[in-house]
This record gives structure tokens, sequence and C-alpha cells, in this order.
């Protein structure tokens, strides 16, 4: 079964955002350093998005990988991550791999449970048409065996080029036997909106957040980085920033003093991702780690 974000432990970024935002790398390490964290570095990236490319954690030392070729990355193949290379030189662990046939992206997974162990998968229909040899029953077969989850479809707007979840909801809790979620839908057209909203309200418990002002990177607020320890809130330079954490600090409570944020807007503004997209999460617990390298601890 697929394993939720609050399930998590270990946080992997690519060794590029260190490099080329050192002084968001360092904000990072000292939250992360509070909790006796220490930040994993993946080696061999192309780009930031590591949660796009990087294998999905179902269990114990298991893993699936699906097939990475986004469409949006097809006049940008410098861009596109081999993510043979970047797992083959993971150092931690030896992770146990199964293949997908499907092409999915990992921003398009976003997983849900309740109280009696069920779990769902929030998806865009545009898994649909990435996977044109396959109908969408087949595909939708596939998947709840890769993932061992009920899948939720929601349409995808065209206008929004990577068709990814993690802008849209975040799980909160499965503290009954529907779960709970953030959502945003205010940039989104409003039939398509409309439609978004019936298709959760009929599964989960939907909480929207909501702004003075609906800002066009206002969907970054939903796509933080949630570990069973923390959160950390992309933070944007507007006003929007204390309303969001203010909704957020109501929605997870039992975050009490464990939610953070961190200015990340020149990476949100010129690449349209934030900390969901950037990070790579791993439950320690269900993996054997051969050991944890001293040198990736916290940057000067």
């Amino acid at each position: 079964m697929v394993l939720s974000e609050n399930q998590k432990n270990k946080v992997y970024f690519s060794n590029l955002l260190a490099l080329n935002y050192p002084s968001i790398w360092k904000e990072i390490c000292n939250v992360l350093s509070i909790y006796g964290y220490s930040a994993g570095r993946l080696t061999y990236t192309k780009d930031y998005w590591c949660r796009d490319f990087m294998p999905i954690q179902v269990g114990s030392n298991e893993f699936v990988q699906f097939q990475y070729d986004p469409d949006y990355l097809t006049d940008l193949r410098k861009y596109k991550t081999n993510p043979n290379d970047t797992v083959k030189h993971i150092t931690d662990f030896t992770p146990k791999i199964s293949k997908s046939k499907l092409l999915v992206d990992g921003g398009n997974i976003v997983v849900c449970n309740n109280i009696n162990e069920e779990t769902w998968v929030v998806m865009t229909e545009k898994v649909l048409i990435e996977n044109p040899d396959f109908s969408k029953a087949e595909i939708t077969s596939m998947l709840e065996k890769d993932l061992g989850a009920k899948i939720v479809w929601l349409p995808w707007d065209t206008s929004d080029e990577c068709g990814h979840t993690d802008g849209i909801v975040n799980f909160i809790n499965g503290l009954s036997s529907k779960p709970s979620i953030m959502a945003y839908f205010s940039l989104y057209p409003k039939n398509i909106a409309k439609e978004m909203r019936k298709l959760l309200n009929d599964v989960f418990d939907t909480h929207e957040l909501i702004f003075t002002h609906d800002e066009k990177n206002n969907w970054a607020y939903v796509n933080l980085l949630r570990t069973k320890d923390f959160v950390i809130v992309p933070g944007l330079g507007t006003d929007s920033d204390n309303e969001a954490m203010g909704q957020i600090e109501r929605l997870y409570p039992d975050y009490k003093g464990r939610i953070h944020q961190i200015i990340i807007a020149p990476i949100v503004e010129e690449y349209g991702g934030a900390f969901n997209c950037l990070t790579w999460t791993v439950n320690t617990e269900a993996v054997s780690y051969t050991h944890l390298r001293a040198h990736e601890t916290l940057a000067n």
C-alpha cells in the first residue's frame, strides 16, 4: 500500500538545489536539524523536481518506478533525469523496485487514507492522455494494483501544462472514514473547479484555502513538505503568506509549533514548483539502511 507523507521521516533533494540556492538550502537544513533530520542529496539529477521522477514507496522496502517521459520536457531534454542513474547512486539503502508500464509523474500522486486503512490516490486525467495505449479502465486497474489504492480522477485543465494534483490537494488526516484534505481551486476555470470540488467532496472532507487576493502562485501553499514530524510551507513574500500559515495551522493542529515557512518565491516564480515538487520522501523505518552519510547533514 502506497505510503502517505505523514508516514515519512527522511527527505531528499536534488543536489542542484544546494548548489544553486545555497541560502534557501541552509534554511531548509536548519529546519530539518530541529527534528534530527539530515537532508539527503540526490545525484545525477538534471532538474530540481525529484518528486516527479523518483520511485513511489508502497511499503517496507518496496517501491514502484513509473515511466518518466513528460511531454513538457519534449523540447528540453537536457532537463530530463534518468531515474535509473539517480536511484543506483543512492548509498543509504538499496530500494526494491518494481517497474510499471505506465507513464506517471510523482507530482500527480497525492495519497490520502482513512481510519479503516483504506487508501486513495488523487490524479488528474492527464495520465490518461499520457498513456494512450491503455483504456481508462485498464489504467485505473494497473494503478490500483501498483499502488494498493483506489484512484480518484480529477479533470485536467489543459492550460496547466504539468497537470499535477500536488498543487490542487494535500492530505490532512484520516481520523474518520472520510479523509480530510486541503484544496485550492481558485485559479481554475469555474466549470473545472466545480467538477473538481464535486469529485473530491464525494470521497473526502474538503477544506478550501481562501485568500483575500487569489494571486497566481497561491497554489504553492498546497504544495508543502510534510513528514511525520514537521511541515514546511512555501513562502511567496506576499500578504498571502500569513493567510496561508493561519489556515494551515488550523487544518493541521497535530503539528502545532512544528509548522515552518521558508520563502522560495524565486523558485516558484521561475520554475512553477514548490516544496512537494522539490522533495523525495521515504519512511526509513520500513527500509534497511546501510548507513546515513555524515556529509549529508547540515550545510555550513
